[in-house]
């Protein structure tokens, strides 16, 4: 029996990014293991909503913002693992505390830093290289989470392929395949969508390239006379007035919808009501909105760069996101080509079957066993 730590400051009310990965982590954790001891050092605001499971406790601490949070991660988390006795401890997000008692694990979700260094505020960017690159020194084991990421992770830092671990995330349970009911259609209209619709899902910022799915959709609109409108769920990230003065000089304002941030039992009622969901990414570390929607039953565009091709297979239409003609053409397609959505649809809904995240929480435990024995 061994007794692990988990760094879970990064959950909040809202569930996206890293603390989405952390939250369905360590609720897999709890469906499979009853026999390891967890630590979870939280915020107190926030529930993780596991009260039946003996073997997890809790330090809950209060967090006044982003630099607190670090401030916390790098004096009191080193202190609660020496005082707790903890085996073993586990960031997953991206950054240990540069002092660090016991064998650890980290998780690395991308290399945006590397790729997209201009993507990212100027203090916030030196903070995470020096915190990065100091992390995969002193882990004992990284987690990657896609193929694609490991790769840059051993080209950027020059780190043995053996050290790291890959372990695909997963579509969270509530995502799966139903009919459009009355209630997806009055959540529809609380955002004023009652046409049908394209969807993206995803924060909005450059890398995410929604100037280039923007320009696609306005060609299509102009050349095709669709009747879909274009709805984006996300909340603003960094610099992303450029799409909206992209936006300004096209005649589609009245048929984009930005939803800005949704409560995460709304998701599967956009996946599902949507015709078409795209990703046009140029850079992910994994992709989830890809799984989300195929687990919906609803057909997939990703762009064929970094980990989604990884995480698609052959279940999607992959296009060069750089290509705005490309893009207009494979929408399109999906929407006019009955046997091709069928078919997309069908593949999408075997192709999310091979991932879970209880499967993400066994192969994380047989890493947390590795980092013991280094």
């Amino acid at each position: 029996m061994i007794s692990v730590g988990i760094n879970a400051l990064s959950l909040g009310k809202e569930l996206v990014g890293t603390g989405q990965y952390t939250y369905h982590l360590i609720r897999g954790l709890a469906k499979i293991d009853q026999t390891n001891n967890y630590l979870l050092i939280k915020n107190k605001a926030v529930d993780v909503g596991i009260n039946e499971n003996r073997n997890i406790q809790y330090v809950d601490l209060f967090l006044y913002g982003r630099f607190h949070r670090i401030l916390l991660e790098n004096t009191y988390l080193p202190y609660i693992i020496q005082q707790n006795r903890l085996d073993v401890f586990h960031s997953p997000i991206f950054t240990l505390p540069f002092y660090m008692p016991v064998p650890c694990v980290v998780t690395i979700h991308d290399l945006v830093i590397d790729k997209f260094p201009e993507t990212i505020d100027f203090k916030r960017r030196l903070y995470l290289w020096a915190a990065i690159r100091h992390s995969i020194a002193k882990a004992d084991r990284i987690i990657a989470v896609s193929e694609c990421t490991k790769r840059d992770i051993v080209k950027r830092f020059n780190v043995s392929e053996t050290k790291i671990d890959v372990i695909h995330e997963a579509a969270a349970p509530g995502f799966c395949q139903y009919k459009t009911s009355d209630s997806t259609l009055r959540i529809c209209r609380q955002y004023r969508i009652d046409k049908p619709y394209i969807l993206y899902v995803g924060t909005i910022e450059p890398r995410k390239n929604l100037t280039a799915l923007i320009r696609a959709y306005a060609r299509l609109k102009t050349s095709a006379a669709i009747k879909h409108e274009l709805v984006i769920v996300g909340k603003k990230s960094w610099y992303y007035g450029k799409l909206f003065r992209e936006l300004s000089r096209e005649s589609i304002q009245d048929d984009v919808i930005f939803t800005g941030y949704l409560p995460r039992l709304y998701l599967p009622h956009f996946y599902n009501a949507a015709d078409l969901f795209i990703l046009p990414s140029l850079y992910e570390g994994f992709g989830l909105p890809i799984l989300e929607a195929m687990a919906c039953g609803t057909p997939v565009i990703a762009s064929n760069v970094s980990a989604l091709p990884e995480v698609a297979g052959d279940a999607a239409i992959l296009i060069d996101p750089y290509d705005v003609e490309a893009i207009a053409e494979a929408m399109y397609r999906v929407l006019t080509d009955g046997d091709l959505r069928a078919e997309l649809v069908k593949r999408g809904l075997e192709r999310v079957k091979q991932f879970s995240w209880e499967r993400c929480a066994r192969e994380t435990l047989r890493v947390y066993e590795k980092a013991l024995s280094c």
